[in-house]
């Protein structure tokens, strides 16, 4: 029996056992989750580590409004259950994203998104308290300082007043959270980022690490007082106040390159960019030739189609490593699932935070 320890734990794939046989017998089901990226290119910050590069030097980039709300009834027809507003940059710049989100509810879709929280009071008051399954927000500091170090801005202040006033105004505290992303700039931050966290009413923080060229080889060194830091962090665990992600460094360099062939959870999460492009799952956003097609020729016509099976056929774990999220669902499917067939998998009871994300 697996027991589901928090809201990233990868056990949640299970919840969705009608997907893991589906993707057992034919490969590619439809996903459970998209990731949609409302702008891309130019950010109101420029986060060191940004994995999209953006910035605010790049030009901005937006969705287009008619197209996307042509698509989101193609999600639900397709059987995906919730939509992460997430970005190329900072979701909450598109002048739309409040329309986005309530016509995503509307149609049936679970709604979270991910935030830097410069531009939170924008979506409040129409939206947060009805519309919204979770607020994350990318964090990465506990002091003006290194915020400004690992964000490129000097708006930590407001971010941090802005969630206090809103949640002080009624909003349910347990909407909000925070991303840590370690990096040499911010070790010294763990611990009081929780603090705060747990001060402001939020309801999690989640660690991890920023694995970048730059970082691994220094993180390596620290290993040992980044894992005190975060185990004396959780000792701010409590019945509303939860600080997530326990995996040490070396628990993730040590699982190294997969040893499977392919990538088989790919299809469980879809990507759709500002630009309307499908990338072949969320690593290859900026990887024009791993795109499977465009929401422009219609999702049902490229979700599943040739070329999504032929870049499915040749794509190799090795070209990814050990810092995607999909190898920890690849390893647990792997583990209950032999060739077309998935043993019964036992939840055990209690409760699931946003069971239609993972």
């Amino acid at each position: 029996m697996l027991e589901i320890k928090d809201r990233y734990d990868p056990k949640k794939v299970f919840i969705h056992r009608e997907k893991i046989e589906s993707l057992m017998h034919s490969g590619i089901p439809t996903p459970v989750c998209f990731e949609i990226d409302p702008a891309d290119g130019f950010c109101n910050q420029s986060c060191v580590d940004c994995s999209y590069a953006s910035n605010r030097w790049n030009p901005l980039r937006l969705i287009d409004r008619k197209l996307l709300l042509k698509t989101l009834p193609d999600l639900v027809s397709c059987k995906v259950k919730s939509v992460e507003w997430v970005g190329g940059s900072e979701p909450l710049l598109h002048p739309d994203i409040s329309l986005f989100i309530k016509v995503a509810k509307e149609c049936g879709l679970r709604c979270g998104i991910v935030t830097n929280g410069s531009m939170l009071p924008k979506i409040y008051k129409n939206i947060l308290a009805r519309d919204m399954d979770y607020v994350r927000i990318s964090l990465d500091a506990a002091t003006p300082e290194v915020y400004f170090a690992t964000h490129g801005s000097r708006q930590f202040a407001k971010v941090i007043a802005q969630l206090q006033e809103i949640i002080n105004q009624g909003a349910d505290p347990s909407l909000f959270g925070a991303s840590f992303r370690i990096m040499g700039a911010n070790i010294c931050d763990i611990f009081s980022a929780s603090k705060m966290m747990s001060e402001i009413g939020a309801a999690y923080i989640q660690y991890k690490y920023s694995l970048t060229d730059d970082n691994t080889e220094y993180l390596k060194g620290s290993d040992d007082l980044i894992n005190r830091e975060i185990e004396k962090a959780k000792q701010l665990n409590s019945a509303t106040f939860s600080v997530l992600g326990g995996d040490t460094l070396k628990d993730i360099t040590d699982v190294g390159i997969a040893n499977y062939a392919g990538c088989i959870s790919s299809s469980l999460v879809g990507v759709i960019t500002a630009a309307g492009d499908i990338p072949f799952c969320i690593r290859f956003r900026n990887v024009p030739s791993m795109y499977i097609g465009n929401i422009r020729d219609g999702l049902t016509n490229v979700w599943g189609g040739a070329r999504h099976q032929a870049i499915l056929s040749t794509v190799s774990s090795k070209r990814c490593g050990y810092i995607c999220k999909h190898h920890k669902y690849n390893r647990i499917i792997l583990r209950h699932c032999k060739g077309n067939h998935c043993q019964e998998v036992m939840i055990k009871k209690g409760v699931v935070v946003n069971p239609e994300f993972i």
